[in-house]
């Protein structure tokens, strides 16, 4: 059972337990005690630690916004010029075009005034309207042939201050099909705006050129501007401006147009305090295009976008502050309330009321710990009641094992005693049954050693010793009496003279036969009534035995019931114990529930993260959209969108720290639940013992039970055998009282033998086979005359085990 506990501490259910616990360590080790102490200094500081987070998070998207609306801005300035460059570009080649078309046409080629007049009249009409003015020179003649403007027909070329007249054949027009532009716009005197020239000599007549003055005004007003006070000027390669408004501010960066200019490709941007200008080079001359606008209107986007995110921030501190207020007031109080009744639970006072009218968070958490509280109440009825029950059968177990331990230590010294006094008695009844089995074959020589400290069995010896002695002597006086009968048989057969002497020995003969007889007739009588008593004494012995066989079987059977009670005991400890576990395991699986609402906790908070992320990338195309006048829609997703993303966050963390709570409770829940069954398991544990020493006992009590019965049968076996000795005796003393009454008979006949010889012959001849009769049964006995010399008693053991054990009746 042990083992199994050791087991569910390490499923290994845990290397995320380790990792929880090391986090936990560095937490304590870093936070102070009075801010983990108090839900409250957490909640103030999570709240003041958000507010920060939202500080820098908006001030880092402040920086982030405000770059990127710069970075737009920019982008849109210089995309602004290079089209404008673009722009001019196109009109300058379509102005080439133009140019170069009517320079070829063969109606101004030798014609007069007139037909080129009607010629040029006619082409401009069917030109754009930024065509101003076409002009046909005669530069042999030095004056305008004809021009579609009547104030300069006829006009020499030295009385109109325009650049087109001081164009020189072969230098600045090399070719039928050259182009010559001024070099910058100008005023024309009969025309209010800037204008710039074109001409090109008129194919198959090299005295004259075409000229055609075009407007670029029309272009540049026609160009997209960005803002208000844009303005976009021209420039040349070296500086001059082709183009300008007189409004125009700001100074170009000579180096910048010079080699935009020189490569006709690529754009510029720079910052000069204030304001901000673009460059872009024209592809076809060495034109830059240059847009200056002021930074307060390039950047107003990015200042707009700044100053709403700042707003956004401080209004979602301020909402924040605001919610963290009226958030604590309805939940760090309530769980400031929960936490002093959870102490008070904690304090062993489960009469606290838990009941709400709350139905979110806290109300469910008042709830469960109210559940909880019923549940650990019954727990602990429970395992008190298990704990008095295992209590009881311990000092039950204890009592059986004191019992069984009083009647084991009774019955080991009464077996000790029985078994030295059985074994005192078995050696002694070995040497005199060997003795009596020695005496029985004959051998009346051997006698008992009698060094016993039985007091009876040492007495039966002496007695059985002396008896021997005596029935030596009577056997060997009746051996010698019987040889003496025979030999006096036969004298007297062979002489009849002598009988009458023979017949007065004969009858004081058989009169001490008589007597002796009688004597042997007389101890055979004691010897048989000590057996008697032996047998009795044995009987005794035998009794008592089968008491103590009594006695060892009521100390197995009372060992078995001891040994019965403890394993009862045991089995209702296992019971409480897996009633334990059962309580620990229904307390891991809610601690599996609440890891499990952690992972939700965690999608929700992932979920916060990337909403808030979806709230800035609005808040970005908002910006992007205000000059769409999109705005609005964007900001009002993006603030629900960052509304949502605080309030899933907050939810997320509230959820969470409440889980933490029930998670410690369930762990304190789990730990008096171990203890208890900790307790169960010493409990077990200690009675164990008791069990394995009843078992003992019980085997012990098995063992003396047996011996006894084994020494009670020896003890039968012995009553059994001197039952025997006692009949064999009975039959001893039969026989000497038929010799006595023989001998009575040979002493009447002795008497009367005077009378007839014949009678004496015949009671002679009786007395002979009488004799040899008598000789026939004495010859069993050994006696110390017929070995001549006398056996010590210490030779009797070897001379018993020679002889058979049986007796002959």
């Amino acid at each position: 059972m042990t083992g199994q506990s050791s087991e569910s501490k390490t499923n290994p259910e845990s290397a995320p337990a380790s990792e929880t616990s090391g986090l936990t360590q560095l937490s304590q080790a870093i936070v102070p005690s009075i801010i983990r102490e108090s839900y409250r200094a957490k909640f103030v500081i999570s709240i003041l630690l958000i507010v920060v987070v939202l500080s820098v998070v908006g001030g880092i998207g402040y920086v982030d916004a405000e770059r990127t609306v710069e970075n737009d801005a920019e982008q849109q300035l210089t995309a602004t010029v290079e089209m404008h460059a673009d722009s001019i570009n196109e009109w300058t080649i379509a102005m080439e075009s133009h140019t170069r078309s009517l320079s070829s046409a063969t109606a101004l080629s030798g014609t007069d005034a007139e037909t080129a007049e009607a010629h040029v009249i006619e082409t401009q009409a069917k030109l754009p309207v930024d065509v101003r003015a076409i002009h046909i020179v005669d530069m042999n003649g030095g004056e305008i042939l004809t021009s579609t403007n009547g104030e300069l027909r006829s006009q020499s070329l030295s009385s109109v201050d325009e650049p087109w007249t001081d164009i020189e054949p072969g230098v600045d027009l090399t070719a039928a099909n050259d182009v010559w532009s001024s070099p910058t716009a100008y005023r024309a005197g009969t025309f209010d705006d800037q204008v710039i020239s074109f001409a090109s000599p008129i194919e198959g007549d090299e005295a004259r050129i075409a000229v055609v003055v075009g407007t670029i005004e029309y272009r540049v007003d026609g160009l997209r501007q960005l803002h208000e006070d844009q303005e976009t000027m021209i420039l040349n390669t070296d500086g001059d401006t082709v183009l300008a408004s007189d409004e125009l501010g700001g100074n170009p960066d000579e180096e910048v147009v010079e080699a935009l200019g020189g490569v006709r490709d690529g754009t510029a941007f720079e910052r000069d305090g204030d304001l901000v200008t673009a460059y872009a080079a024209t592809a076809d001359n060495d034109w830059v295009a240059v847009t200056t606008v002021p930074g307060e209107q390039a950047f107003a986007a990015s200042n707009a976008v700044g100053w709403t995110v700042l707003s956004i921030v401080g209004t979602g501190l301020v909402t924040l502050v605001v919610g963290g207020f009226f958030l604590a007031r309805h939940t760090v109080t309530p769980l400031k309330d929960l936490r002093n009744r959870a102490e008070r639970m904690e304090n062993n006072d489960l009469t606290v009321d838990l009941s709400t009218d709350r139905v979110d968070e806290v109300g469910r958490l008042y709830r469960a710990f109210d559940e909880m509280r019923d549940t650990l109440q019954a727990q602990i009825t429970e395992a008190k009641s298990a704990q008095e029950e295992a209590e009881t059968a311990q000092e039950e177990a204890e009592t059986a094992q004191q019992e069984a331990e009083e009647a084991r230590e009774a019955a080991e010294a009464e077996r000790e005693r029985m078994a030295d006094v059985m074994a005192e008695l078995q050696r002694a009844a070995d040497q005199y049954s060997r003795t009596m089995r020695t005496a029985a074959d004959g051998d009346l020589t051997v006698r008992a050693t009698v060094d016993t400290d039985n007091e009876q069995m040492r007495e039966i010896g002496e007695e059985f010793n002396a008896m021997l002695e005596e029935l030596e002597t009577t056997v060997s006086r009746v051996k010698q009496f019987a040889d003496d009968v025979s030999t006096e048989s036969s004298d007297v057969k062979a002489s009849s003279t002598e009988v009458q002497r023979a017949s007065e020995q004969v009858a004081d003969s058989v009169q001490e036969i008589s007597d002796a007889t009688e004597q042997q007739n007389e101890r055979l009588q004691t010897v048989e009534t000590e057996m008697s008593d032996l047998s009795a004494s044995t009987e005794e012995i035998a009794s008592t035995a089968s008491q103590v066989v009594g006695v060892a079987e009521q100390t197995v059977e009372s060992s078995q019931r001891g040994r019965e009670a403890a394993e009862e005991a045991i089995e209702e400890m296992s019971e409480v114990e897996t009633e334990a576990e059962r309580a620990v395991e229904t307390i891991q699986s809610l601690e599996d529930e609440v890891e499990q609402i952690d992972e939700l906790i965690d999608a929700i908070s992932d979920v916060a993260d990337q909403t808030n992320l979806l709230a800035l990338n609005a808040s970005i195309e908002a910006t992007r959209a205000g000059a769409d006048g999109e705005a609005d829609g964007f900001d009002m997703v993006a603030q629900e969108i960052k509304e949502l993303s605080a309030d899933a966050k907050e939810a997320a963390g509230e959820i969470e720290t409440r889980i933490e709570t029930i998670r410690e409770k369930t762990d304190e829940s789990v730990a008096v639940v171990e203890g208890t069954s900790d307790k169960v398991e010493q409990g077990t544990e200690a009675v164990e013992p008791a069990v394995e020493s009843l078992e003992e006992i019980t085997d012990y009590a098995e063992d003396t039970n047996h011996g006894v019965r084994e020494i009670s049968e020896a003890t039968d076996d012995q009553a059994a055998s001197t039952e025997q000795v006692v009949t064999a005796l009975d039959d001893v003393a039969s026989r000497s009282e038929e010799s006595a009454a023989e001998a009575g008979n040979v002493s009447a006949a002795a008497e009367e033998q005077t009378a007839s010889l014949t009678d004496v012959t015949q009671s002679v001849t009786a007395l002979a086979e009488r004799a040899s009769d008598l000789s026939e049964m004495l010859d069993r006995f050994d006696t110390a005359n017929d070995r001549g010399d006398e056996l010590r008693y210490d030779e009797t053991d070897a001379v018993a085990e020679q002889r058979s054990p049986s007796l002959e009746r």
